[in-house]
């Protein structure tokens, strides 16, 4: 009788572990196609649809991103977002933003920590094909450099930044022709240009401190505030005021994005143009 109980009870917990480990396959198999299914469904709104959502996956290809460092910074008289050059970053959705060759313009404040050889990127968006990106790039090909990347080409302005200083920087297009450059609310120079530059952006990968869906690095190492977007060219005086703190970019109009850090969230940050492009500091 004894020797029949055991053979029951050791029956049982091989049956037991036998359905375990078919549960663990079947769970594994079922997590393993939602993964595949997620990167699908990446593949075709990114390369087919081109509705790719930046929120969808996280698409910094780096380990371990996280959040920048949320500061009180007394220069600014604002927090500030403190990026970290390995793999601090945010994205944005791009709704209402302008393609193709729209107008548009982009404007921020920067500071680096360090200048280097090191190529950063601040603040954009777009594809990761010929002249469908339309993002600021900082030191582009030599130190303290401020450029216009469209991938694969650009412009570059005639200024040069310098490290541990705060720039308001600020490009605009028109639909045609060349970028403008603006430094502290002063008009640039033209530096020349890289490969065969034109805008046609497209409307995705919206993203700060990164490179956005073009592929991990470019991190910059140091901080970002008040980066803001429009569909249309500003104006000299427009650029002028918002150098001067004299208006809120929000209330110019044509503001697609707007994103100050004043929050108290840490994570997620409110994009005060209204369109709903919020700035998110890790992939949902």
């Amino acid at each position: 009788m004894k020797v029949k109980t055991l053979f029951y009870i050791f029956f049982i917990a091989i049956f037991l572990i036998s359905l375990s480990a078919i549960l663990i396959v079947v769970f594994s198999g079922i997590q393993k196609n939602k993964e595949f299914e997620k990167q699908q469904k990446i593949y075709e709104d990114y390369y087919q649809n081109g509705t790719y959502d930046p929120y969808y996956y996280d698409y910094s290809s780096r380990d371990n991103p996280k959040c920048p460092e949320i500061l009180n910074d007394k220069e600014m008289g604002s927090k500030v977002a403190k990026f970290d050059g390995v793999n601090d970053y945010m994205t944005f959705s791009t709704t209402g933003f302008s393609t193709g060759s729209q107008s548009a313009t982009m404007s921020v404040w920067v500071y680096e920590e360090n200048l280097t050889t090191n190529r950063y990127y601040v603040l954009g968006y777009g594809a990761c094909s010929d002249n469908r990106e339309f993002r600021i790039s900082l030191n582009e090909f030599s130190p303290g450099q401020f450029s216009l990347e469209t991938y694969g080409s650009g412009w570059h302005s005639n200024a040069t930044l310098s490290a541990n200083t705060w720039y308001h920087l600020a490009v605009t297009y028109n639909g045609k022709g060349n970028p403008l450059f603006y430094v502290n609310g002063v008009l640039q120079g033209s530096g020349g240009t890289w490969g065969s530059p034109e805008v046609n952006t497209a409307s995705n990968g919206g993203a700060m401190g990164i490179r956005g869906n073009c592929g991990a690095g470019y991190s910059i190492n140091g901080s970002i505030d008040d980066a803001s977007i429009w569909s249309r060219a500003l104006s000299n005086n427009e650029i002028l005021k918002l150098y001067k703190k004299e208006i809120k970019s929000e209330s110019i109009s044509d503001n697609k994005l707007s994103v100050h850090f004043d929050d108290s969230s840490t994570e997620s940050f409110k994009d005060s143009s209204g369109k709903g492009n919020e700035a998110h500091c890790l992939a949902k």
